[in-house]
């Protein structure tokens, strides 16, 4: 141990005798009933061996503590010895004037090399514009010549012009649609880009696409529908369910991001449409235009495994009817690995109020998965993301007088991804097959200890207990903390796993 007064090294006397003691204990194992003159005996062996044992847990902690310090010292040595080296380096002896020389002749090498690299001409973010400088239309025409037949990725934006209006650059952008791999369009739908309404457009390589229009129409999804390579969709508006039935697309996309806020039957036509999907994105679930139960279509999504909520409540009525317990309860997803549930905290009104039982979490989700167990199987969640707000950052006093925000990563929560109950025997955790916790967490309400606890009992590097037991060790852990620190022990302790090979990511925000 660490001497108090003079700070050396003294080894620790044990009071037990670990030695000599196990034939003994195993003794007294074997003998029924107990001699009562053994009691004490027994007893003062049990405050010996509970004494030595925190002892050698000070002993190890000063160790650690002592390991870490020469470790930091060491990397701080190494960086040193770098910096060293690097100023003996033979660069250092040129004179000032010839190592400019030697930069223009590199910058002007590079300027020919760029032009001639044809990938390093193939993205651009266009604006409509009534005025727009001279001479951009020029450099458009040189960086799509430069570009030669690559693909090109665009992000288009529409905000000044007339719906009867024509931009240049935008028109020179849609001829080159044959060569469109990923496009982003801003208040822009595909009927309204010049050169695209008609027949004959294809887009060969166009892979992903997202349109952000918050007009009336419908985002024109039919101009695509000669695109066989498109797997990515996000749109903040769906098509009628007639066009949406003439999509071609439709059963090839795997990736789907739709904002349910913006109109009120986007669930009815979702409805068995995208059959393929492997990632789904609700996005804007807001409770202005809440369906009634009978309007939300039973979804089976086989091959979806990962699955996201993004929640608001502007009118502040989602404590009276959940939407997403409506979703949810509708829904059939045999393969989902991975969910997110997130609140919209932009403006408190906005925040999502549903009923979220008392020290429970995630929210009304679990009483659908206990109804429906099938619909997700937690044996296949091996990635879960939650995040709380700060509550000292937000004014609560104009929000429903009946709405409590709880907290979500309760001592509950925690107790219950634990790979022990309580600490005490093996038992089936929440979430078995987790692998990578994410959460974001109010420093005010958060227990780290029991959050250390969790993830020391499943970081289990073994694999055949792991099959044993049927629960997978940890890969990565990540945790942002809102409004403080880590305790200092907690943060020290999963140090030492980091060394042992586990990902462990700490944010703060202070």
């Amino acid at each position: 141990m660490i001497c108090s007064s003079c700070g050396a090294s003294k080894p620790y006397t044990s009071h037990f005798d670990i030695t000599n003691a196990s034939a003994r204990v195993n003794d007294m194992l074997r003998t029924f009933p107990i001699p009562s003159a053994q009691s004490s005996v027994i007893f003062q062996m049990q405050l010996d061996i509970e004494n030595d044992i925190r002892h050698y847990s000070l002993e190890v902690s000063q160790f650690r503590s002592r390991l870490l310090y020469l470790q930091q010292k060491q990397d701080l040595l190494v960086k040193h010895l770098e910096h060293l080296k690097s100023l003996s380096a033979p660069i250092r002896r040129l004179p000032v004037e010839l190592l400019t020389r030697i930069f223009a002749i590199c910058a002007a090498a590079g300027v020919r090399l760029s032009s001639g690299a044809s990938q390093l001409w193939t993205s651009y973010e266009l604006w409509e514009s009534k005025f727009r400088p001279a001479g951009l239309e020029f450099a458009l025409d040189l960086c799509l010549m430069r570009s030669q037949s690559r693909p090109l990725t665009l992000e288009l934006h529409a905000c000044e012009l007339d719906d009867d209006q024509d931009d240049p650059m935008i028109r020179r952008a849609a001829e080159q649609c044959a060569r469109w791999r990923h496009i982003i369009m801003h208040n822009l739908d595909g009927r309204s880009l010049p050169g695209l309404v008609g027949y004959g457009r294809s887009f060969p390589l166009l892979e992903t696409l997202e349109i952000s229009y918050f007009g009336d129409r419908d985002p024109g999804l039919q101009i695509f529908n000669s695109a066989p390579r498109l797997r990515s969709l996000k749109t903040t508006r769906l098509p009628s369910v007639e066009d949406l039935d003439s999509f071609a697309p439709c059963d090839q996309i795997t990736e789907l991001e739709v904002s349910c806020g913006f109109e009120f039957n986007v669930y009815e036509k979702l409805g068995n449409r995208f059959p393929n999907l492997k990632t789904m994105v609700y996005a804007d679930v807001d409770h202005s235009n809440i369906p009634e139960p009978d309007e939300i279509p039973f979804r089976t999504l086989p091959y979806l495994t990962t699955l996201e909520f993004r929640l608001s409540d502007d009118n502040q009525i989602s404590h009276e009817r959940n939407l997403l317990e409506m979703i949810i309860t509708n829904l059939t997803l045999p393969s989902l690995s991975t969910l997110t549930i997130i609140n919209k905290v932009e403006v408190v009104s906005w925040i999502y109020k549903g009923i979220w039982p008392h020290q429970t979490s995630p929210p009304r989700i679990r009483p659908a998965l206990r109804q429906r167990p099938h619909c997700f199987p937690q044996a296949l969640l091996v990635e879960l993301r939650l995040k709380e707000i700060y509550r000292k950052g937000y004014d609560f006093s104009q929000v429903e007088p009946r709405f409590q925000f709880p907290d979500i990563v309760t001592p509950r929560f925690l107790t219950a991804l634990h790979l022990y109950n309580h600490g005490l025997a093996l038992s089936s955790p929440l979430v078995p097959k987790l692998e990578s916790p994410d959460f974001t967490v109010d420093r005010d309400l958060f227990d780290d200890e029991l959050f250390w606890k969790m993830v020391a009992s499943r970081w289990i590097p073994e694999t055949e207990y792991t099959l044993t037991i049927g629960v997978n060790c940890l890969r990565s852990v990540s945790i942002f903390v809102l409004g403080g620190n880590l305790q200092k022990d907690v943060e020290e302790r999963l140090r030492h796993l980091v060394q042992a090979g586990l990902k462990v990511s700490v944010r703060i925000l202070t």
